[in-house]
């Protein structure tokens, strides 16, 4: 005959703590994993420029040389490459990516534009290369507009002498 002291099960009382216990770890944890599951392409190109201005900040200053970040609108693509003293525009730069010291190269979704970019205060043109990052370890004050197809625009502002770049939805001017 067999006891129901001999046989090996869980009672009511265990399951419920731990049923309980993992539900807790789930309302944390869910939140964290889905907002990172499902982020768009406009909040996937900011965090690249938010993460890499500071980065290029630091790689001028270690490499001691001038990075530029230019934007080639074709292309749809920024380019991050080290400045020569015989550098043309940005355009030219993609057929010589080897040459020009290539550091970042990031091709922007289809749902993004760049609307416009201002350095130091004036609208940067085509022909002009981009925001520069010096060896002292600042870079020129920018402001990159950007929109995407939900008609969301946002202004990505990158300081001189901070490592951070300001996010602003809508539009934001200095003077």
């Amino acid at each position: 005959m067999i006891s129901v002291r001999d046989q090996a099960a869980f009672s009511l009382m265990e399951l419920i703590v731990v049923l309980f216990i993992l539900g807790l770890m789930a309302a944390f944890a869910v939140p964290n994993f889905g907002g990172r599951m499902f982020r768009d392409d406009t909040e996937t190109f900011i965090n690249w420029v938010v993460f890499n201005a500071g980065r290029f900040k630091k790689e001028a200053k270690l490499s001691r040389s001038v990075l530029v970040m230019g934007y080639h609108p074709e292309a749809h693509r920024f380019l991050v490459k080290k400045e020569t003293p015989e550098q043309g525009n940005i355009e030219e730069d993609l057929d010589n990516e080897a040459e020009n010291h290539l550091i970042s190269d990031y091709q922007l979704p289809d749902g993004i534009r760049i609307e416009e970019i201002r350095v130091n205060g004036t609208r940067l043109t085509e022909s002009e290369s981009g925001i520069r990052f010096y060896p002292k370890g600042y870079s020129d004050h920018a402001l990159i507009y950007i929109s995407n197809d939900n008609n969301r625009e946002y202004t990505l502002v990158i300081e001189p002498f901070l490592q951070r770049v300001a996010v602003h939805q809508g539009e934001y001017r200095f003077d």
